[in-house]
């Protein structure tokens, strides 16, 4: 029935971002591939709403967001739940004719679910994966498992949270749809011209042996153990340097720990960085260390690049790296285990150069951007269809 319909589906992406972190590059993504050509119809229209902070009106994911040029319009909170944006969203759905809400995290699921219920449209939510960093967010989950029943679909980007919903939240099956995230695959060689100009640029010998984290500086992400993987590295490897690439609550407190542990001429807060890509082709290897994952998007970049990949043994990152294949897994906390696996692969470039080109491959046979897309599409107008046949029997 909707493969005939020759209207646009005017789709709005919900999101409060922090800063442009994997979810938020999720978001990016779609609202550049959803709108691309495609030969089945209907076609998508995307657009975003953005919930932004009165106190805090700018950050990476916005400035992103303009610079691209992006339909969007923003809502801003004076407080978590701002009753005046609801009503704000709920309004700008019937009046730009949304025909489906795709919301990304707690809050956009909570008041977004709310506002599309009045204004009749479906919504679709994508679990990035839950965090719990403190007592406010663990609330505010557990209001967003409550909800979760009542969307049209729920995008799981992990076998592991695809079975949390069915196994532990009793969320039924036809309702969740596995699909992990994606990336764009970059040109497989690498600009050794410009990896050691990016070096040079942070002040670091082309020669060092470079190793990489890339998330938010949070207790979820746990940098604060790789810290102290370096630190048992250090004496192995002299020309070792640790790049630390995102922002976050933890920054202050991890640079005094990097201070304590004796290693704060060996790591380098780069902060937040907007073209990871010579980011990736400068590193040897990437870190990641942490507490609980879905499928994360650093890991797939890196992965994409060739990078060699050493990650504690958490969430869906199992599901993508095998052990001494494309990658190396460590037990969660294992600070030890970490050194030496790191240790491995900046010890042996013919071990690291067989890794990264797995991992290169793997991406590129199961997570290239455009079935990510083309499957995203299709449940899309599922969605669209389930409800419009619903609203046909009601009539």
């Amino acid at each position: 029935m909707l493969s005939r319909r020759k209207e646009p589906i005017r789709v709005l992406q919900l999101i409060a971002p922090n800063t442009l972190g994997g979810a938020e590059k999720v978001v990016l993504s779609l609202q550049e591939w959803l709108a691309a050509g495609e030969d089945e119809s209907p076609q998508f229209i995307p657009s975003l709403g953005i919930f932004i902070w009165v106190r805090r009106p700018q950050n990476a994911f916005l400035q992103e967001v303009r610079a691209k040029g992006y339909p969007h319009i923003i809502f801003p909170m004076r407080f978590a739940f701002d009753w005046a944006n609801m009503i704000q969203l709920a309004r700008y759905l019937k009046a730009s004719r949304i025909k489906l809400l795709h919301t990304h995290g707690y809050r956009s699921d909570i008041v977004g679910l709310f506002c599309a219920r009045i204004a009749g449209i479906p919504a679709v939510t994508t679990l990035h994966g839950w965090t719990a960093t403190d007592w406010r967010v663990r609330t505010y989950e557990w209001g967003q498992r409550l909800i979760l029943p009542f969307f049209e679909a729920i995008i799981a980007v992990s076998e592991q949270i695809a079975d949390q919903l069915v196994k532990q939240r009793g969320i039924a099956p036809s309702k969740v749809r596995l699909l992990p995230n994606a990336v764009r695959i970059p040109q497989e060689d690498v600009d050794w011209t410009e990896r050691h100009r990016v070096r040079r640029q942070f002040g670091c010998d082309p020669e060092a042996s470079v190793v990489g984290f890339v998330g938010r500086l949070s207790s979820e992400k746990n940098p604060a153990d790789l810290l102290k993987a370096i630190s048992l590295l250090t004496p192995r490897l002299p020309k070792l340097v640790c790049w630390i690439v995102g922002e976050g609550p933890q920054r202050l407190s991890l640079e005094r720990q990097a201070r304590e542990l004796g290693i704060a001429r060996q790591v380098f807060f780069l902060g937040f960085q907007a073209d990871m890509g010579r980011i990736y082709q400068a590193l040897d290897v990437l870190a990641i260390t942490s507490r609980t994952e879905g499928t994360p998007l650093a890991l797939l970049e890196a992965m994409s690049f060739g990078l060699p990949v050493v990650s504690m043994r958490v969430g869906g990152i199992v599901d993508l790296l095998d052990e001494g294949v494309n990658g190396l897994l460590v037990n969660p906390g294992d600070t030890a285990a970490m050194a030496d696996s790191l240790a491995r692969v900046l010890t042996d470039p013919q071990l690291a150069k067989e890794l990264g080109r797995a991992a290169r491959k793997k991406v590129q046979t199961h997570f290239a951007i455009d079935v990510w897309i083309s499957r995203l599409r299709q449940v899309y107008r599922e969605c669209v269809e389930a409800h419009l046949f619903r609203q046909t029997l009601r009539a």
